[in-house]
């Protein structure tokens, strides 16, 4: 498998970079409060809305918030009780739950890419060490466990 040139910022990062931008011209402009300037803020926002996107390296992001990533590491565990790695796979494990509830006939190679893999097998892997279990019994488990009328633990991406 090719490894990325670590110099090319990957697509989900590019269209982060434009959002960071954007969220802080409209706190300029006082469209969205300043509490949401803050760079641990920001990544959190960031983290929440591409799910925790694979392709996501914050470490690409930290410079347009105008702090290291050690800073942002320090700052989001200090504001969020939780490490940026921590976060981020929380989030890809938890929308990978949600698009394997909410659609049992969807491909282990759609779900992959919607969370930025390119190789169906690194999405289970990915899984498998997260969840403890493969993709494919953790989404017959959940629709076993909605069948039974118990509520299961994942049926919405994080927040």
């Amino acid at each position: 498998m090719a490894r990325r040139d670590q110099s090319i910022l990957t697509g989900a990062e590019q269209q982060a970079l434009l959002l960071v931008r954007e969220i802080r011209n409209q706190i300029a402009t006082g469209m969205l409060p300043k509490e949401l300037n803050a760079p641990a803020r920001l990544a959190h926002y960031v983290i929440s809305l591409y799910h925790g996107h694979a392709q996501l390296r914050i470490s690409r992001i930290a410079p347009e918030l105008g702090v290291s990533i050690r800073t942002l590491q320090r700052s989001f565990r200090q504001t969020f009780h939780t490490s940026l790695k921590a976060f981020q796979l929380d989030a890809r494990l938890n929308f990978a739950q949600y698009l394997l509830s909410s659609d049992p006939e969807l491909k282990m190679s759609v779900i992959a890419k919607q969370l930025g893999y390119d190789d169906p097998n690194v999405f289970e892997r990915f899984f498998r060490d997260q969840a403890g279990t493969s993709p494919h019994a953790w989404g017959e488990a959940e629709r076993e466990t909605l069948r039974s009328g118990k509520l299961g633990k994942a049926t919405r991406p994080n927040s």
